[in-house]
């Protein structure tokens, strides 16, 4: 009995253990963030995308800017999405396009699609 008793009262662990209740919540938490800037970084790239794809169809004469979807997608240089889309339309304010994306943000625990979307008006 007082051998338990002394090993219960002994401190020499106590570190290792709070280590141990730490570790996972603080890989968790940085792999969260590390994801989330991931997810702004392609949140950018698909603003700029969209934006030079809009310019390109309100001011380029020549067919490379045809086919938006393609031209959208080459000139998207942000991490890995999924479902890249772009959609040319003729408004008031000249051409525009809004262009959507899929990005897996992984939190530490699961995996969550979230919905990306950005969309931009060049005067023609």
């Amino acid at each position: 009995m007082k051998a338990l008793l002394r090993f219960w009262r002994r401190g020499d662990g106590a570190s290792a253990v709070e280590f141990a209740l730490v570790l996972p919540a603080f890989i968790a938490v940085t792999l969260g963030m590390m994801y989330l800037c991931m997810m702004v970084y392609a949140s950018v790239a698909l603003h700029y995308a969209v934006e030079d794809t809009a310019r390109c169809a309100a001011t380029s004469t020549s067919t490379t800017c045809s086919n938006v979807q393609t031209y959208g997608a080459s000139h998207y240089l942000g991490p890995g999405v999924s479902s890249q889309t772009y959609t040319l339309t003729s408004v008031a304010c000249g051409k525009r396009v809004v262009g959507s994306a899929n990005f897996t943000l992984f939190n530490g625990l699961t995996n969550r699609s979230v919905a990306l979307s950005a969309q931009s008006c060049f005067p023609a």
